[in-house]
């Protein structure tokens, strides 16, 4: 009974298993850009090294993306249009690892470095030095002073709550 059980078993996953579908390094390459693009964090991350995962981490935990919602005169300051990818070029007879040149329709060019990882390519991507940079100040910051600025926030905008009721009544 426990052989048919794992026979059975063993059947399943071979079906399902010979369903999915391998990637291209194209398509995964277009899948991660497109995610980074219009800041899909989780769709970016199943297209991913593990590096790459941290990377994206970082991201999306940066300064840049904190004023993300922040609007003066009537315009967000941190609004851009996603870049549109306009083609991808992988090498045809790539293994274990290859490099995709993604062009976007601004002409900007982005190399990405892609590893096969089980079944799947995954980017292994890296923030670029700049963005780096910022996120390495703002660890640093926020160890050094972070809690003092955020007293000092809680305390403004507790004077505020309190002038603006104060006012009211």
């Amino acid at each position: 009974m426990k052989s048919t059980t794992l026979f059975i078993a063993v059947l399943i996953t071979l079906l399902f298993t010979s369903c999915v579908e391998q990637q291209t390094p194209e398509q995964a390459t277009e899948a991660f850009s497109n995610a980074y693009e219009n800041k899909d964090w989780e769709t970016a991350k199943k297209n991913a090294t593990v590096h790459g995962i941290d990377q994206l981490e970082s991201a999306e935990n940066s300064l840049l993306n904190m004023f993300d919602d922040l609007v003066i005169l009537g315009t967000n300051v941190n609004e851009t249009e996603a870049r549109v990818i306009e083609s991808i070029k992988c090498p045809a007879n790539a293994e274990t690892t290859c490099e995709c040149e993604v062009t976007f329709k601004n002409k900007e060019t982005v190399v990405y470095k892609l590893v096969h990882e089980g079944e799947f390519w995954k980017v292994d991507f890296e923030l670029p030095k700049g963005e780096q940079i910022l996120n390495n100040i703002t660890d640093f910051v926020d160890d050094a002073v972070g809690d003092e600025i955020n007293n000092v926030v809680d305390k403004g905008l507790e004077i505020a709550k309190d002038s603006l009721i104060n006012s009211l009544f």
